[in-house]
C-alpha cells in the first residue's frame, strides 16, 4: 500500500469543499437540458458580473479622484497656513521690536536734566547777558521778561544790599535769588530749589 493514500483518504473532504467553493456558481447543467440552451444563460450571467464589476470599478476611480483631489486641497491649504504662521512670526517679532524701541526713546526722552542742572545752565546763560555791575532794575526786567515773577526776600532792605527772588509762572521746581549792592548793582545770580506749597 503506498504511503499518500491514507493522505488522499484523510484530504479527500477537504478537497471537495474547496473544488465546490471554486467552481463558479452559474447556471448549472442539467441531464435533461441541451448544452445551446445553457451557454447563453452562462453568457448572460457572465455579461452582467462584468457590467457589475465595470460599474464598481468606476465609483472606486472616482472615489480615488476624489481623494486625491482632497489630499491636493489639504497640502496647498497646510503650505498657506505654514505661510500666514511665518508672516505672523516676522510681523509679531517686529511688533516686539517696534515696542522694545518705543519703550527706549520713552525712557530716554523722560529723562530730562534734573532741576539742578537745569538751574546751573540757566543761571550760566543768564549771567552771559547780566554782567556783574548790571543796575538791579534791568536784571529784574531782563528776568521777568522770560517769565519770571520777582519780589524783595525782605520787608525792608538790608543794610547789606537787596535780594530778590524770582519764581517762574509755570511750575518748575527752581527758582532765581539776584543780590546787588547798596548801590544796587547786581553782585550775584544764583538758583534755589522750590519747596512744595502748602494749602
Amino acid at each position: 500500500m503506498p504511503a499518500w493514500l491514507p493522505l488522499l483518504k484523510a484530504s479527500l473532504p477537504y478537497i471537495t469543499q474547496i473544488v465546490s467553493a471554486a467552481v463558479p456558481h452559474f447556471t448549472s447543467k442539467s441531464p435533461a437540458s441541451k448544452p445551446e440552451e445553457v451557454v447563453p444563460k452562462q453568457i448572460a450571467e457572465l455579461q452582467a458580473v462584468a457590467t457589475h464589476n465595470a460599474e464598481a470599478i468606476k465609483a472606486l476611480a472616482q472615489t480615488i479622484e476624489g481623494i486625491g483631489a482632497a489630499g491636493e486641497n489639504l497640502q496647498r491649504e497646510l503650505r498657506l497656513i505654514r505661510r500666514l504662521a511665518g508672516a505672523a512670526f516676522i510681523i509679531a517679532i517686529l511688533a516686539l521690536g517696534v515696542a522694545a524701541a518705543a519703550m527706549l526713546t520713552g525712557c530716554v526722552a523722560t529723562q530730562e536734566d534734573p532741576p539742578s542742572k537745569q538751574a546751573a545752565a540757566y543761571v550760566k546763560q543768564l549771567g552771559e547777558k547780566l554782567r556783574l555791575g548790571t543796575p538791579m532794575q534791568a536784571a529784574i526786567a531782563e528776568v521777568e521778561s522770560q517769565g519770571f515773577k520777582c519780589r524783595e526776600a525782605a520787608a525792608r532792605p538790608m543794610p547789606m544790599g537787596h535780594t530778590i527772588v524770582c519764581a517762574h509762572a509755570t511750575p518748575q521746581p527752581w527758582g532765581l535769588v539776584l543780590s546787588s549792592d547798596n548801590e544796587a548793582k547786581l553782585t550775584a545770580v544764583r538758583s534755589y530749589e522750590r519747596t512744595a506749597s502748602r494749602n
